[in-house]
């Protein structure tokens, strides 16, 4: 009875084990390709249609085939197999980035902010980006006027190959005022240091920390008396506005 349990116990483990793998086929084309994947669709005589495990579709037609072998991919075959597909958003050429996050103002001068960022720039090697970005600063008070930054963004990937890849990230140029009319600018600096999800063959997304340092003008109203009736005198002041900021983001 004891052999019989362990018995099944064994059969048991081992179809549990066995479960995480993948059954496909390998097709061998007449041209020298060579496909594994997935066969999801099977005309007769004509077609065959198979996905591979980074998700590509194919139609092959019968006379391009020149054999077909059957085996297993194991789930950490199919998980290093995306995570190569993915490193297509790593290589060199046209890439764009989407930021948001949120910052809790420092020191005398610091704001809380939301902030989002739009940079798109050149890739040089799967570890070194450096794009142009634009976005939009906004506090939580209503009489305080957006800030818009223009500004030149680098950004360095530790470890491409790995699921979680430390990051960091620089971005630095000018920021206006609405109320200015976009007259006057200001400098700004932003170096933020974080992780990069490499999880999606299609989109690359992380998470930071930074510090957002602005120099920002701030307006204030001042009367000659308070008791009479007086226009107003405006005097503004730029401050250095610093805040950690929260990042999120994604890459594609």
């Amino acid at each position: 009875m004891n052999r019989a349990i362990i018995l099944l116990a064994c059969i048991l483990l081992f179809t549990t084990a066995n479960a995480q793998d993948l059954l496909v086929e390998t097709f061998y084309l007449k041209n020298g390709s060579v496909i594994t994947g997935t066969v999801v669709e099977y005309v007769p005589n004509r077609t065959y249609t198979i996905v591979t495990s980074t998700g590509d579709k194919f139609v092959f037609d019968i006379e391009d085939i020149e054999k077909v072998t059957r085996g297993t991919e194991s789930k950490s075959q199919q998980k290093l197999a995306k995570s190569v597909n993915s490193l297509d958003l790593f290589k060199k050429g046209n890439h764009s980035l989407i930021e948001a996050g949120a910052g809790f103002g420092n020191r005398k001068y610091g704001i809380n902010i939301f902030k989002a960022d739009f940079v798109n720039g050149h890739r040089f090697n799967e570890k070194l980006f450096v794009g142009l970005g634009v976005g939009v600063r906004l506090t939580f008070d209503e009489d305080f006027p957006a800030i818009v930054p223009l500004f030149i963004n680098g950004r360095y990937n530790f470890k491409v190959n790995k699921p979680i890849s430390p990051m960091a990230s620089l971005s630095a140029g000018t920021v206006f005022n609405t109320l200015d009319g976009f007259n006057n600018g200001g400098l700004m600096i932003n170096p933020s240091f974080g992780f990069l999800f490499n999880q999606d063959g299609n989109y690359l997304f992380h998470l930071s920390l930074g510090y957002d340092v602005m120099h920002v003008t701030f307006v204030k109203e001042l009367y000659k008396s308070p008791y009479t009736y007086s226009i107003p005198t405006i005097v503004r002041n730029v401050r250095l506005s610093e805040a950690f900021v929260f990042n999120l983001g994604v890459s594609f």
